[in-house]
């Protein structure tokens, strides 16, 4: 398999020897000598080489891509034939003219036209290397791995030639007429080979990451090119006399002797350097380690803990983790925390969990779990998400406490508050009907006195006597109605269970109970499609009946009343709107005109007693939601109230708990 960064290297290698092959096909077809031969008067690159370097750089770029289509092995199969009868024609076995089959060599002496026979050789064995060298046979590839060390070798040996200037006469007959360019690609050709198994053999020497392949790296370019400039200068020295052969081979090797002695010191000092680190940061993470144990074997004792990757499946448990959730470590391992739900909370719970995690934030909070053995039990829970260098999560630690005798101790402190509640609410239950029954029974005296006062005495009664009469008998009705308020309103949620409303049946039979003031008024009222929600349903018809009549009577002279119910969903219920075209209230008092018999305006301008807002709060504080108005000075208003997903108190004990 590549590594990423060998890819990256093997994307281009090829390339120079498509760019050389094209480079030498037009040297022959428009005799420029340059393109065949960078060195003048220097071994030219046959036609037939320029032609195999196209197919085989082409054949190396595509199989990048196409990963060896038949097309591109046929490519191969080409190279093959031409490097192989090349081969034969050099070894007189048959002659077949394929040296100037397809333009006629006119430069060269020896053999015109034909390609060096380590030229041909370097393509058979590449040619070979590109069809097989992926095998998975061990032998296979470690026999075209060799050739391919030997044929960079030899492409190296013609190359330092050249750099020497060792005249053509005196090199071997095998490399005499292999061109300057030709020994350049063909060791670009064979490493884009060779990097094919970067896990293999030399080349795995080479790219590796261990201590002994970055010596190699570090030592091979003085181990290529100071030996090359050593011989250069001895060659120089000599041809010009200013050394003779047998002490310049002894200079040579002396220098040599000592620059490499000196620059592998070099190196030494750098991995003795290296190494002194390496051996102060392993004794700083045995230290860190020690701490790190004595940290989890602290938290073993007293936390729970699971390492759980990012689909939940938990990893890791600890011994505290097993013992209390009752199941065995490997019944554990491969499951999700799904397997300990007690059912307890909802989905919304889990929802709002899993969305801050995600986000990559610590979550923390009380979960009631279930035992194997089906015994509930709290812990009190701090999940961490890890993220990678590309904050992606890729696991979870969750530490948690055993909570279960303090959510014990706290449910029977409320058992015993709610009982304590339960006796007060009675005693405030008999209280207020004791206290109705009792202030309206002076009323209604008051009033009958009145009425027989009018009765027997009022033509004797002076006009001021009789206002007078009128004005107490009206105080004292409005008393008496307001005490019977006060009665409903300690009355509300009483004795009713909530049900599946839905809330458009329940306003359009509104509609018609309220038929007689709407057409008194012209009142309009535009209804959206609204949901069926769990509420008590009396109360949902009681928000909605106080709100549309105020609506309907808090308005300018001669306005048409004009009324907008809508719904929208929200993450923690439904949200409903109510909409009105009246007198608006100041945001000053936005608060207030919840309160019970709050008043903004006087009996004579609006009739009423300012009780039914603080209906409607009470009620929606039943459902666990909230109420409020956004409205300005005679602009209009805009009631909203929240009924959550979940009735929260269902309990009638626990009604007046949430006043």
């Amino acid at each position: 398999m590549k590594s990423y960064k060998a890819g990256k290297i093997q994307l281009f290698l090829p390339l120079p020897a498509i760019f050389g092959g094209l480079m030498g096909l037009m040297g022959w077809y428009f005799s420029i000598p340059i393109f065949t031969s960078l060195i003048p008067d220097g071994p030219t690159m046959k036609f037939n080489t320029a032609l195999v370097f196209i197919i085989l750089g082409s054949y190396l770029s595509l199989n990048q891509f196409f990963d060896s289509k038949r097309l591109l092995k046929v490519l191969l199969i080409f190279t093959l034939a031409f490097s192989l009868i090349t081969i034969l024609e050099y070894l007189n076995i048959f002659e077949i003219s394929i040296d100037n089959f397809f333009i006629y060599d006119r430069h060269s002496s020896i053999y015109p036209g034909r390609m060096s026979p380590a030229t041909a050789f370097s393509f058979l064995v590449l040619s070979t290397a590109a069809l097989f060298y992926k095998s998975e046979n061990q032998l296979v590839a470690g026999s075209i791995h060799v050739m391919l060390l030997m044929i960079l070798g030899i492409a190296l040996l013609s190359l330092i030639t050249y750099i020497l200037n060792i005249p053509a006469q005196n090199k071997v007959f095998f490399l005499s007429t292999m061109a300057f360019p030709t020994s350049v690609i063909l060791i670009l050709l064979n490493a884009s080979i060779l990097l094919q198994r970067p896990d293999f053999g030399f080349t795995s020497l080479m790219t590796s990451q261990y201590q002994g392949s970055k010596f190699i790296r570090l030592f091979m370019p003085f181990l290529l090119v100071f030996p090359i400039i050593l011989s250069y200068c001895l060659i120089a020295m000599i041809n010009n006399d200013s050394l003779n052969l047998d002490f310049g081979i002894i200079l040579y090797t002396v220098v040599f002797i000592f620059i490499s002695l000196s620059y592998t010191g070099v190196i030494a000092l750098a991995f003795n350097t290296a190494d002194e680190e390496r051996k102060k940061l392993l004794v700083e993470l045995e230290s860190s380690n020690i701490n790190l144990s004595q940290f989890k074997d602290a938290m073993d004792h007293v936390s729970l803990v699971t390492i759980s990757d990012p689909k939940d499946i938990i990893l890791y448990a600890n011994k505290n983790f097993v013992k209390t959730s009752g199941y065995t470590l490997e019944e554990l391992l491969g499951s999700t925390h799904d397997l300990l739900k007690s059912g307890h909370h909802n989905e919304m719970f889990y929802k709002k969990m899993w969305d801050r995690l995600k986000g990559g934030n610590v979550w923390s909070g009380d979960i009631k779990y279930k035992a194997k053995n089906g015994t509930p039990y709290w812990i009190h829970t701090a999940i961490i998400p890890f993220q990678d260098e590309n904050q992606h999560i890729y696991q979870y630690l969750s530490l948690g406490t055993d909570i279960t005798e303090r959510k014990k101790a706290e449910e029977l402190l409320s058992s015993q508050y709610v009982k304590k509640l339960e006796q007060k609410n009675v005693e405030l239950e008999q209280l207020t009907s004791i206290a109705s029954h009792d202030l309206q029974q002076p009323m209604q005296t008051i009033i009958n006195y009145i009425d027989l006062m009018q009765l027997e005495f009022g033509a004797e009664l002076p006009s001021e006597a009789k206002e007078y009469l009128d004005t107490i008998k009206a105080a004292s009705r409005r008393n008496k109605m307001m005490i019977q308020q006060l009665l409903d309103y300690s009355k509300i949620g009483k004795k009713e269970k909530p049900t599946m409303v839905n809330c458009k049946a329940l306003l359009e039979q509104l509609e018609q109970d309220l038929q007689y003031s709407i057409q008194e008024t012209e009142a309009e009222i535009e209804l959206d499609e609204l949901p069926t929600i769990e509420a008590y349903e009396s109360g949902i018809r009681s928000i909605f009946q106080n709100l549309i009549s105020n609506a309907i009577k808090f308005q300018k002279k001669a306005n048409k009343p004009k009324i907008h119910i809508s719904a929208e969903r929200k993450e923690d219920g439904w949200c409903f709107s109510v909409e009105d075209n009246g007198i608006g209230i100041d945001p000053k008092f936005s608060s207030r005109i919840f309160n019970i018999f709050y008043r903004l305006h006087s009996e004579d301008q609006f009739k009423g007693t300012g009780i039914g807002l603080a209906h409607c709060q009470k009620i929606v504080g039943l459902h666990g939601g909230r109420i409020w108005v956004d409205s300005g000075k005679k602009e209009g208003s805009k009631f909203k109230f929240i009924i959550p997903n979940h009735i929260l108190h269902k309990i009638d004990t626990l009604n007046d708990m949430v006043k």
